[in-house]
């Protein structure tokens, strides 16, 4: 079992509902959302307007489609996996590309002093150097963990 200390503590709701906590937040982190929200610019403005002065938001997210170094990607069957889910999720309303523009995003809500950075993550152990190889591993096992939700 962990602990959590006393000063903390975590709230969870559906974030594309009316924000209407009692109290501002030091800090609210998102990760891996890229998928879930019709409308991820007005979750960023609840964001900011539900923290404290001086809080921080943080988003980390993949951008979609995947891509690659080089063409290898191109014809392959996670590629065809991807666009078909991804055009099926807009005719739900939910459009995959977003992340993009999270920086847009954020200055439009108010936010100052924006930091982006961008990371390769390589989707399985074929990349050379052992983080690499770990950070593939662990990429493709939450793939093929979550294909079945997707």
């Amino acid at each position: 079992m962990f602990s959590i200390p006393p000063n903390c503590h975590f709230e969870v709701d559906d974030a594309e509902d009316e924000w209407t906590y009692s109290q501002k937040f030091d800090l609210i982190h998102r990760r891996a959302m890229v998928t879930c929200f019709k409308d991820p610019a007005g979750i960023i403005k609840s964001a900011f307007n539900s923290l404290a002065p001086g809080g921080y938001l943080e988003l980390q997210d993949m951008i979609l489609p995947m891509r690659c170094i080089d063409d290898t990607l191109n014809g392959t069957a996670i590629h065809d996996w991807t666009v078909r889910t991804m055009n099926a999720a807009e005719k739900l309303g939910t459009f995959w590309k977003k992340s993009a523009n999270y920086v847009r995003y954020f200055e439009e809500a108010g936010f100052v002093d924006i930091t982006e950075k961008h990371f390769q993550w390589p989707s399985n152990t074929w990349p050379q150097g052992q983080r690499m190889k770990t950070l593939g591993s662990y990429w493709q096992e939450d793939m093929l963990r979550g294909l079945e939700m997707f």
